[in-house]
């Protein structure tokens, strides 16, 4: 099966962030003039003395360009068509609860698993603090490959932090947790706007020049404060899709 990538947005104003021939010219050079300087200067993308000062006035060369991002989670399938119609909402109470009533309206879970659902999030047993209001992405594609501590869960847990991050999940039947299927959604995101509305880490302004001087750790994640809509969603890669499936190590159910 190959899955269905389509460009609502104009593919040539897509950066790559592990493909420079993808970004805009401005930024490019940029990112080249700071490369230069810290050739050689460390082996870790964080390590990088970038000036923090400079990460907005870096970040606005990316206006009216979007940045390719993946977001990794468990989607049940009225989730994938959910997402295609609605795009990718922010973490909140309001959310998980209608995912867990959704489940049971398409006859996903039963009225009990339904229940046990709704006690278990982190928003209903108090330990939401820090969480909510963003999505979680990462990028570029090779973070696929070389992946950080604790990415699996992502594909693992249905529902995300909402329920990986409450101890009271952990007593939900294995079945309940693992709902749906690994899903990683690809998205198109504006990170133009500064560290204060959309937080990189490390520094977007870093893993650009990370890339540049070859960095094996040049790769980002990023808590995304705003909701994704529908046309900067490009694609759902799950088991089964050619572009799911070529890094072969993934879960697959």
């Amino acid at each position: 099966m190959v899955s269905e990538e389509v460009f609502p947005t104009d593919p040539a104003m897509v950066v790559d962030v592990d493909n420079p021939s993808t970004w805009p010219s401005t930024l490019g050079e940029h990112a080249q003039m700071l490369a230069d300087q810290l050739l050689g200067s460390t082996e870790y993308t964080n390590d990088l003395d970038v000036p923090l000062d400079d990460e907005d006035d870096f970040r606005a060369l990316l206006t009216g360009w979007l940045v390719r991002a993946f977001h990794a989670t468990r989607l049940l399938d009225h989730e994938v068509r959910m997402i295609r119609a609605q795009g990718l909402r922010s973490l909140s109470k309001e959310l998980v609860k209608e995912r867990i009533d959704a489940a049971f309206d398409h006859s996903c879970i039963s009225e009990d698993d339904r229940d046990q659902l709704h006690a278990s999030h982190v928003y209903a047993t108090g330990e939401e603090k820090g969480r909510g209001g963003e999505t979680s992405l990462f990028f570029p594609e090779r973070y696929l490959t070389d992946r950080a501590p604790g990415f699996e869960k992502l594909l693992t847990w249905w529902g995300g932090e909402a329920f990986s991050k409450s101890k009271r999940a952990a007593t939900l039947p294995n079945r309940v947790r693992c709902l749906g299927k690994p899903s990683i959604v690809v998205a198109s995101i504006d990170l133009s706007a500064g560290q204060q509305t959309h937080a990189v880490y490390p520094l977007l302004s870093k893993v650009f020049v990370g890339r540049l001087l070859e960095l094996t750790d040049a790769r980002a994640n990023v808590h995304f404060r705003t909701a994704i809509p529908p046309h900067d969603i490009t694609a759902v890669w799950r088991p089964g899709d050619a572009e799911y499936d070529r890094f072969g190590d993934l879960p697959t159910s």
